[in-house]
Parts: structure tokens; C-alpha cells; sequence
């Protein structure tokens, strides 16, 4: 998985090439060498990190979240700049909320775990064909999947709809909630945990 920052980025409405998902983030650049060494090595770092999980923490709580999905994936970007020499000296971290017990990754049941949930090739298809027709869907990296009555079609609806009192009713083997997550192996990257 790769994280591009290009000049887009920092407009409040940024273009996504197919395959993107929408990362926010702060920036914090400091002017000088000894304010950088000191934010890391002092306990402002450690400060602004908790800091970053209380606001993930509360964006779940609070299911704002589930209306902006790019909540779930807070991005930290601490850089000095020094712009005489063109030297630059930066870390990047991404808060997520830690368990309170470690996790453990089971097997997938089968090697189409797609299928066990009623899903073939083909809707993975529609579904794909679905999510590059709507950009800002697919950006948030966090959708649903539902078939408005058993049997029928696959629909891919965005995870704010969670929230709609008529999806209560549909039952949990027609309703699945996606993520895109970078991994390519077990156990999920950092979006999904």
C-alpha cells in the first residue's frame, strides 16, 4: 500500500485516481530543526497522538464516522523544511484505537470467502464497476453492501445509511458492511483495525 501526498491533496474537495481512498490528516511543519528534535523527542508528540485517537475514539462514539468514513483513517504528518539547503526531515503516524485484549486472526473458512456470503465473481464485478462510477463512495473506503429483499442484486450504498431505520429490517445475511483495506495478507492493515 502506498500514501501519496500530491498538491491536490490539500484542497477541500481532492480528485481520487480509481483505487484511492481519502486519507485526512493534519500537517504540522516547524520552522526550525531544534522545535522538530524537541516536539519529538518531548511529550508533545506523545500529547498529539492521544490527542488524535480521543478524536477517533469520539467520531465512532459519536457515529459521525459512519457519515464521513475518512474519520476512521486519521493520518499525522510532522515535518521541518529547510528550504535554504532543500532538505526535509519528516514521520508520519496514523492513530488507531488499540483493543483491550490482542486480537487473533482465524483462517477464512474457505478460499472464496466472497461466496460464503452470497457474493459470485460477477457482483464483485458490479460492485467494482459501481464503486469507479462513484468516486466519493469509493474515496471513503468504508460502504455497504445490501440487497434490499432476499435474492435480489447487491447494492452498494454509503455506510451513513447505517443510520436509516429501514435497513433494521433487512436481515444481517443480506446486509454487509465493506471496507477497503491495504493489506494483501492477515492480519488487516491499519484502516480496518
Amino acid at each position: 500500500p502506498k500514501c501519496y501526498l500530491v498538491g491536490d491533496s490539500f484542497s477541500e474537495t481532492p480528485s481520487f485516481p480509481p483505487g484511492s481512498v481519502l486519507v485526512k490528516g493534519e500537517l504540522k511543519n516547524f520552522n526550525t530543526k531544534e522545535e522538530f528534535r524537541d516536539f519529538l523527542g518531548g511529550e508533545a508528540r506523545q500529547a498529539r497522538v492521544s490527542e488524535a485517537a480521543a478524536t477517533l475514539r469520539e467520531a465512532i462514539t459519536s457515529g459521525q464516522a459512519l457519515k464521513d468514513p475518512a474519520l476512521l483513517r486519521p493520518m499525522l504528518v510532522v515535518a521541518f523544511a529547510d528550504l535554504k539547503k532543500y532538505h526535509f526531515a519528516y514521520t508520519v503516524g496514523f492513530p488507531v484505537l488499540a483493543p483491550p485484549a490482542a486480537l487473533s486472526w482465524a483462517a477464512a473458512a474457505s478460499a472464496t470467502p466472497a461466496a460464503d456470503a452470497g457474493v459470485d465473481r460477477e457482483t464483485l464485478c458490479q460492485i467494482s464497476r459501481s464503486l469507479q462510477q462513484d468516486a466519493a463512495l469509493a474515496a471513503a473506503g468504508a460502504f455497504l453492501l445490501l440487497r434490499p429483499t432476499s435474492g435480489a442484486a447487491w447494492e452498494v450504498r454509503p455506510l451513513a445509511q447505517l443510520l436509516q431505520e429501514e435497513l433494521r429490517a433487512i436481515p444481517d445475511d443480506d446486509l454487509i458492511v465493506a471496507f477497503v483495506d491495504s493489506s494483501t495478507d492477515d492480519p488487516p492493515g491499519w484502516p480496518l483495525r
